[in-house]
This record gives C-alpha cells, structure tokens and sequence, in this order.
C-alpha cells in the first residue's frame, strides 16, 4: 500500500495531472504496452485500425477526433501530455511578473455572453444543445439542490431543481472537466469533486487537477491531489464517502482505488492493478463495497467485478466479463443484496450485457444482451455503439426490477432488463420525445423519483420515469466552441462553432440553433449578412441565403480528391470581396462565387492545413500553415514557399491590415519560449518576451494600430505592450480557461473571445486611435563614426514613453545606425508608435600609433625610432607634416597622425609621447655553480648561438649545453645592452667524474693542489675566474700533480677546466683568503 499526504489550497493553482488511460476500445491493443501516455503511439494506432473501415455515426470516430484535435496542439513535441501542475505553475510565475502600471489591463471588463440559454433550434429536426455534462448529484435532503459537473467549465448548482444555475468558483479553471461529485450524507457542505473528463474519449479530454475539496458547499476548494509518490497522468472516476463516517471517502479511478480515514490528509492505496471505473456501497451496509474496472492496456481488455468486505481495505476478484471493455453498477435499497451491471463490448462498443446478482455480488447472472441498446438505431439493431463514451446506468430506489440505460439514446426495463423501452430519441424523430445525445450518467433522486440525465447537450429531467423529458441546462455557460464570428455590418450578431451541439448565432438578442454535428468554423457575410455559413468536421461546409433559417452543403472532402482536411478545417472569407471564400483540406480551394464553384489554387499536399489568411491589404498574398510549416503565395496561389517552421503546431494567424508581408504567428504545444513570432518580410523575429509556457491557439491585431495584438492561450487572454515588449493577461472577470478564437467587432467597438466549455464572452476594446507622436531631430543623418551624432527629442506629454533603443528621457542622441522611432502610453493606457527616421553610421576603425623603439616609445642614445600608422587608409597627415603611413624620428616629443578612410572618415590616433635614454652599461656573465648570472638590470634576455632563450627573462640561467652565451638587459627606459659572447665548452659540472680530479684543500687559502688520475688521460688544465677570465693554462703531459699560489687572487668561486681526448670536465675551486 502506498500512503500519501497532500493538501493543497486551489488558490494556490496547483494542478497534477492532464490525460490518462480510461477506455479501451477497438483498436487500444495496438498501442504499444510502454507508449500508452504518447499521444502519438496512440494516434498511430487509431489510424492503423480505421485505416480500411467506415467512420460511420455511433461508431465512436468522432469522439476519438475531438480529443485527437484537442491534445494534438497541446503534447510536447516529443507526443507526452503536459503536467497541469507545470501549466498552472507557470501562470502564477506570470502572473506574479506582472506590472501594476498597465493602465489599459484595467479598462476590459468581460461580459458572458453565452450561450446561457439552449438556443431555439431552426432545423427540421431536434440537435440543440448547450453543452456537454459528466455528472449529476442530489442534495441528501433537499430535492431542488443540484450539482452538475461539465466536460470542461466546472461544476454548476440549483437550487431551484434546474430553473436557475450558479457557477462554483475555481472549478473552471483551465477549462476544467468534471468525472464525479461526492456530497456527504450527513453534511452537505462536505464535497469532493474528481476533474479531468473521464467521458472524453479513451483519455481525459481536458485538464485535470485531481481530487477537490470542499467544507462549505462549493464556495471555496482545497486540492488533496492524489498522486503524490504516484505515476502522473491519474485520473479519479469516482468518489465515495461514508455514509456514516464522513472522514472515510474512497477514490477509485485510473490508478486503482484509493482510501482516507481522516478526510484526505492521508491516503493510502488500497487497489492498484487496474483502472476503477465505477464504485458503489452495499445500500445497507457501507463495510461492503463494489467496484468495476475498465480495460485500457492490451491483457487487461476485459472488465473486472470486484468486492470489499471490510470497507474498502482489501478487495476480492469475483469476476472477469470477458467481452467487456466497461461495465457500470446499478444497486437499489429496494433490495440491497442487488446489484447489475451494465457492459459494453470491447470490440465495438455495442451492448454487451444486463449482469445481475442477487446475493450482493457472489454470483452474476446474464439477463439479457439484446437488442443492442446502445445504437443508434430505435430498435436496437446493429452490431456498434460508443459504450466506452455513453454508457449510463440507473436502478429505481423503490422498484428493484426497474432499469434505465443511456447510451446514445435512453433505454428502460421494468422487468430486471429482459425487456426494454426507447424513451427518447437524439433527433426526437419516431414520435419520440427529443434528449440531446450520448448519455453520460442516469440519476435517481430518491427524495422524489425524478430521473436525470445528463449527456452531450446539458441537463434533462423526467418527473414520469421517462415517459416526457424537459431540458433544464439554461442557465449554464458550458458551451465548448471551436470557432466564432462576429458581423461586421450588424451588431451584436454572433456565430459559434460549438463541440457536440453544431452551430448557433446570437441575433437580436436570442440564441438560435442552425446546424447540427459538430459545428466548426461559422462565416458571417461581410457585406451581406443574409449569406451564412457554417461548417463540420472535416471540412463540409454549409450556406445560408436566408440568415440561418434553411442550409445546403456546398463542398466537403469527397467532391474533389478525397483529400483528408483537419478535424477543424480552415475556412476563411477574402477581405475584400465576401463572394469570394476558402477552405484547407491538404490544398485551399478557393469560390469567387459564395460556393457555387470552386477551384485549387495550392499544390502543397503534404498534411492537412491548420490554418488560412488573406491578406486585407493585397488578397493575392496568402498564407497558409500544415501543424509545422508556414507557407505563403504572393500570386493568389501559384507559387507557394515555405517561409516558417514552428517548434510546435501553428494555430494563428493575424496579418497587418497595410503591409501584406507582416503578419504574427503563435504556436500550440509546450515549447518554452517559442509562442508569438513576427515576420516582416525575411525577418522573423520571437516576440514571446514574458509568455507563460501555454498553448496560444489563436491571435488578432487590432487594425490600424502600431502593434496592439490579442493572443487566445490555455489561461485566458492576454495584449501586447509594444512600449515594454512584453504581453499583459486581461482576464479581469474573464476566467483563466482556454480560449479557441477571438474576433473584433469593429463597429461595437468589442472583443469576442470563444472558449471551450465556457462559451462566449467580450469585453469593450478601448478606442486607441491616438494620433501619432512626434519627434524632431537636429543633425546629420548620415555621418562617420564618433564625428557626429542626431539629437531627437519627443514633442507633447504622455504618460510614459520609450525609444526604440530602449531609452526613457525625453531628448536622446543617437550615435549608432537603425531606425529610431518613439513609443507612447497615454494614462488610459493605450500606446501608439512615432514615424522612425533612418540614421546611418559610417563605421571606422580606430588604431593605435606602433613603434619599434624601446619600452612604450623611447629613443635609446643617439638612435631614431620608427612609428606606424595603420595601412590600408587613403589618406595620412602626421603632426610632423608627413603623409606617409610610417615616419622616422630622432627627437623626443608628441607625435599625431590623422587617417582617412576610403568613405572619407577622419580616423585621429595619437598623442604618441616619445621619449630619449641613455643605454645601460654592458652587462657581464658569471658561473655561479651549474648557472650562468647577469650582473643587474631591471629586465634581462638570454641568447644562446645568437637565439632567443624562450623565458629567459631572469637573472640566471641554468647551463646545460655548450655553445656560445650572452645575455641583454635593459633599464627602466626599455634601452638595452648586450655582454660579450661566453664560449661555454662543456655542457655541465660532472659528478661522475669528479673521482679523478682531486682539488685539496677546497676552499683554498695560500695554496691548492689538483691531483688528476692516470685514467683520465689529462691534455690540459685551464683554471677561469667567476667572469669567465683565463687566468692560467697548464699542458698536462705525464705531470698529474699541479700547485698553484691562490693567494694572490681574490676571494671568489673559480672554475677548473680539465680536457681530455673525448671530454671535458668542470669543477668549481672556492678561494677564501
């Protein structure tokens, strides 16, 4: 078992986990065991599995491209998923930066926009929606308080039974999903929440960060993590708490269950084979516990049944449903010793089964597994379903025998499950009443029998068991958007791209639902708001010639090549002409015609393309990106180059509205760093400066402007402040969730911003239209270098201001090339940029005057000294009158020279202080033991046969070879002397044969003997003073005994010089008289 401790304060925004292994399905098994957690392996493995197979409606394609489109802009380029806690940690640290004197953050206030009401369809058929849920939970006592929990925007409460809704603060945080709710029956202020998105797919759809807590009834949360000392990528399905003892919770999610006993302080791991599913308490009797499992690795394809006897400590394997990728428990106090579970097929997602046991999990029994009441179809015909999507299931409190299922639709049985009811249908087609699609959890309230479901379109409630169904979801702002536009000619006319609920516009006031699927990218007509368009995945597109009220499909991938498109395909208008249109699938189709024809201008065809934009300036410039690479036509499609590749995938787009060549581009993904970049031309500069390490999905530039960008990131939105080059967050009253795209409408004077799972909402832009400032300048703008300089100076007064090379005053100097160009604030906070004037620097080299003298210029004695000017100037002036680069002088002085550059740049070097020295005396060598010594100087150069000794700057040098030795010295001056040649015969004193050379005494006074040996066969005896003087030679001949008179020399170390006929020896003779 592991422990853990962990309580975390959400204010804190600490996250732990973000997508994790929930459901197997089809194709799961060819995800290889060791790359579950890459969303690469995972993609590779889809795409080989639905390679040769129909992406047909129920099959489960759909929701595997949703998270597919989600994750694949936010994974690391290396495919694993991000850390919310690394996310969330790295907006703090940006959060903290922050300056308190951007005055223009203060002025945008957000304002929902929604959609908060389920929009009024317009289709022949029933598909609105506001959004997708995950969970419903009931107030132990009071029937009216409900708490729904979202795919990805929070958890919502009533208290009026779904007439109004409230959102519970914090839980929306980065677009939060939410798995389960627990509320304890014994204090409903004590909750705990699971985030992360269980229902989205095989892995979390959204962010997760673990385990909430709440002791107030929602208005404040604790994180309690849950995976401290625990393999990443956790995610909590369910959550359980004593019915007697609130202090007990148990958590069962993907890796394995979990179990406190002092309200989360403490954990301790208790199941940890596989992920848990669903977990359930004995109704009259919490020490018995039940949980399920789900297969999500290759050997664990079938889902578990297993049971706890002693309260969730140890649990006991009872049963394995091969076939069954997911089950869900049904128990009912009617008869506690029930239980059923729901399964769904591992290789298709269909109806696997009605389980039911009778004697509180011993024993299961199969009641019944057709029809499949998990398809599409009304009678259950079909061998497919989504039942590792939607698969809901409820047992009556008071009717044992009394079940519902939801998978796509809502199926009941009144007899155990051997038979079974449709109760509605996801169009409201065959007579049926209308609930939105894919159910996600069927509830119960026992306090009076309503049943609740809650699926991919909102809330619904039956006060019948089932018969009726009313929509209660209005009130939420959960909508899920991948796209919006805003009308340019009419305001406060919207349109939204909306995940699982299709199309919607605001019109007058009021939401309208006007197309179905999944709804991608809307396009108001810029000139004629009567033509709309819409669009679904992978690229069909849809007009409107009435405002929404009918469409008809105009182009999807098949009417060309079949070329494959993005899950979100690009789909723009030109700028200049609304009849003329877009769309990405691996080349850009263009109409001129609102969609009548088309035709390719583009020839890239290598992926799907992200992203699209036209240049507002010059339509003929376009631009376009697949995930990485940054393309661009100047000839409306002709020719196409690549003039960018990003780090991770490019999603935005913003082009100045007056020079086709300048755009910014933002990058998904988490690559530190590298997230805004400006092109100009061939120039790309990395303007992320402070950003946070997020996703940017999308990007605007406010037209007319010097630089005012808008960035849609994972965290909300944030500006660019051209006087600082850095970004601002403005998400005063926006929530830090991610935000999809962003629009301007230019005749409210607003911001719209679409999030996914908290719909719409805009803020007032605040009119920047300042006008430009001004500058003036005094001087040359062109000039040599260090000969001139341009004095500008900033007329008016502003609230701050900056320079272009980063200077504060308001009068600089410009001594260097560029372009100079002021940037303004004024105290509302808006900042304009000046006109730039161009200076241009001759550059020039400057140079030193060299010499040959001494020291640092001196002349020695009598002598001339030469000086050096730099060659390779044109023209020469010294202070002498000489126009040479190189001059002789004899004189002691200063001395200049003016050079002048081929660009006629005076180039001034000098003064050059000459100054005059007499030589030193001639220095003298002496022995002194194994060494040759100097008589003193300041410095000292040692040659040996006419070289320079490398190093020889000391005094005394050590005698090792025999040659010819002098050494120079020099005086403070620099002015040197040399000694005399030494003639050095023998390379050293030699110890070896010192045997045969007797000098007695040694140290002599009056007389010394030298007494050579026969066997060294002596030719001569030479004797030199300490200065290397001669001062007595002896032919040795047969005459081995040899007296000298050392009276008369002067104390001192002499040296005895003896040769033979193949050597030399030395030997030193101290005379101390």
């Amino acid at each position: 078992m592991t422990k853990i401790k962990n309580i975390l304060k959400l204010s804190l925004l600490l996250g732990f986990i973000i997508s994790i292994p929930a459901i197997a399905h089809p194709w799961y098994h060819l995800v290889p065991k060791d790359s579950v957690d890459n969303f690469f392996a995972v993609q590779n493995a889809y795409n080989q599995y639905w390679s040769d197979k129909a992406q047909t409606k129920g099959s489960g394609w759909k929701q595997f491209k949703r998270w597919e489109h989600f994750w694949g802009e936010r994974v690391y380029p290396s495919g694993i998923f991000p850390d919310a806690y690394d996310v969330m940690t790295s907006y703090s640290q940006f959060l903290q930066e922050q300056k308190d004197n951007n005055q223009l953050q203060k002025t945008y206030f957000w304002r929902e926009e929604g959609p908060k009401v389920v929009p009024e369809n317009l289709l022949s058929y029933q598909s609105s929606g506001i959004g997708r849920l995950n969970v419903i939970r009931m107030h132990p006592t009071n029937s009216d308080v409900i708490f729904a929990g979202s795919a990805s925007g929070g958890i919502w409460k009533s208290t009026n039974k779904g007439g109004t809704w409230e959102l519970l603060q914090f839980t929306d945080v980065l677009s939060l999903g939410i798995s389960d709710i627990a509320i304890s029956k014994n204090n409903p202020d004590l909750m705990y929440a699971a985030t992360g998105d269980d229902n989205g797919h095989f892995q979390s759809r959204t962010y997760s960060i673990g385990v909430l807590k709440s002791t107030d009834g929602g208005k404040s949360w604790a994180s309690i993590g849950l995976d401290y000392e625990v393999p990443q990528r956790v995610l909590a399905s369910r959550i359980l708490i004593h019915p007697e003892d609130d202090n007990i919770v148990i958590v069962g999610g993907s890796n394995g269950i979990f179990k406190t006993t002092d309200g989360g302080n403490e954990w301790v791991r208790v199941y940890s084979t596989r992920f848990v599913k669903r977990m359930e308490f004995k109704p009259d009797d919490p020490s018995i516990v039940y949980a399920v499992t789900s297969g999500f690795y290759s050997s664990f394809s079938e889902a578990e049944f297993y049971k706890s006897t002693d309260g969730g400590n140890t649990w006991q394997f009872v049963r394995r449903f091969n076939g069954a990728v997911r089950l869900e428990i049904g128990v009912t106090p009617h008869d506690a010793n029930y239980i059923y579970l729901l399964g769904a097929n591992s290789s298709s997602g269909s109806f696997h089964g009605i389980f039911r046991s009778t004697d509180a999990g011993s024993t299961f029994e199969l009641i019944a597994n057709s029809p499949n009441i998990l398809s599409i179809n009304v009678n259950g015909e079909g061998n497919t379903g989504q039942g590792f999507y939607d698969l809901a299931f409820a047992v009556s409190p008071v009717d044992k025998d009394q079940l519902y299922v939801g998978g796509i639709h809502i199926w009941k049985s009144m007899n155990g499950g051997k038979n079974w009811q449709l109760l509605n249908h996801w169009t409201g087609s065959n007579g049926l009443p209308f609930v939105h699609a894919d159910q996600h959890n069927l509830v119960i309230n026992p306090l009076n029998l309503d049943l609740y479901s809650a699926n991919d379109g909102g809330l619904y409630i039956s006060s019948n068991n089932g018969s009726s169904w009313k929509d209660i979801s209005s009130g939420m702002g959960i909508t899920q958007l991948w796209s919006i536009d805003i009308s340019q000619t009419e305001p406060g006319y919207i349109a939204l791209g909306t995940q699982d609920n299709g199309s919607h516009i605001l019109k007058n006031g009021k939401w309208y639902h006007i197309n179905g699927g999944d709804g991608m990218v809307p396009i108001i007509d810029s000139e004629n708001p009567q033509y709309l368009y819409t669009s679904m995945q992978n690229g069909s597109i849809y007009r409107s010639v009435n405002g929404g009220n009918s469409f008809n499909r105009i182009l999807h991938t098949g009417r060309f090549t079949n070329e494959s498109s993005a899950w979100v395909a690009p789909f723009v208008m030109n700028p200049q002409n609304s009849r003329s249109l877009y769309v990405g699938y691996r080349n850009i189709y263009k109409t001129e015609n609102r969609g009548s024809n088309w035709r390719k201008i583009s020839s890239i065809d290598r992926f799907p393309l992200n992203v699209i934009a036209v240049a507002p300036s010059d339509t003929n410039v376009i631009y376009t990106a697949t995930a990485s690479d940054l393309y661009v036509t100047k000839d409306e499609g002709e020719t196409w180059k690549v003039i960018f590749t990003g780090s991770s995938q490019i999603k935005g787009i913003a082009i100045d509205d007056k020079n086709p060549e300048r755009l910014w581009v933002t990058l998904s993904g988490y690559s530190e760093g590298n997230k805004v970049f400006e092109i100009n031309g061939d120039k790309v500069q990395n303007i992320s400066y402070n950003l946070p390490n997020v996703p940017v999905s999308s990007i605007i530039y406010y037209k007319n402007s010097a630089r005012t960008l808008y960035i849609g990131t994972d965290v909300g939105v944030m500006s660019f402040d051209p006087l600082l080059n850095e970004w601002q967050v403005l998400n005063v009253g926006l929530p830090p969730v991610v935000v999809n795209d962003m629009k301007i409408s230019y005749n409210e004077g607003r911001i719209y911003v679409g999030t996914h799972g908290r719909g719409v909402w805009s803020s007032e832009v605040f009119d920047c239209n300042m006008e430009k400032p001004e500058f003036t300048y005094i001087g040359p703008l062109a000039f040599c270098q260090g000969q001139d300089s341009v004095k500008l100076t900033l007329q008016g007064e502003y609230y701050d201001f900056r320079w272009s090379n980063g200077e504060t005053t308001k009068t600089i100097w410009a001594k260097e090339s560029g372009s100079y160009y002021v940037n303004v604030r004024n105290a509302e906070g808006c900042s304009e940029r000046s006109d730039f004037i161009t200076v241009n620097v001759t550059p020039v080299s400057e140079f030193e005057i060299k010499h040959n003298g001494a020291g640092t210029g001196v002349i020695c004695g009598q002598s001339e000294i030469s000086l050096y000017a730099n060659f390779g100037f044109k023209d020469y002036k010294w202070s002498t009158g000489a126009t040479t680069a190189k001059i002789v002088v004899s004189e002691p002085g200063e001395y200049w020279v003016t050079a002048v550059t081929k660009d006629d740049c005076p180039v001034k070097a000098g003064p050059f202080i000459v100054a005059q020295a007499e030589f030193p005396e001639k220095p003298h060598i002496y022995f002194a033991q194994n060494y040759l010594k100097s008589t003193e100087a300041v410095s000292y150069k040692w040659y040996f046969n006419d070289k320079y000794i490398e190093n020889s700057d000391t005094i005394a040098i050590e005698l090792t070879l025999i040659g010819k030795y002098e050494v120079e010295t020099f005086n403070e001056y620099g002015c040197s002397s040399k000694s005399e040649p030494l003639m050095i015969e023998t390379s050293i004193y030699n110890d070896v044969y010192a045997q045969y050379i007797q000098i007695v005494p040694n140290p002599a006074r009056d007389y010394v003997s030298i007494i050579l040996s026969p066997e060294l066969n002596a030719k001569e005896l030479v004797v030199y003073d300490a200065i290397g003087r001669e001062l007595l030679r002896f032919d040795v001949g047969n005459e081995l005994n040899h007296s000298l008179n050392t009276s008369k020399y002067p104390n001192g170390v002499y040296k005895i010089v003896v040769s033979s006929t193949d050597k030399k020896i030395v030997q030193q003779l101290i005379i101390t008289n």
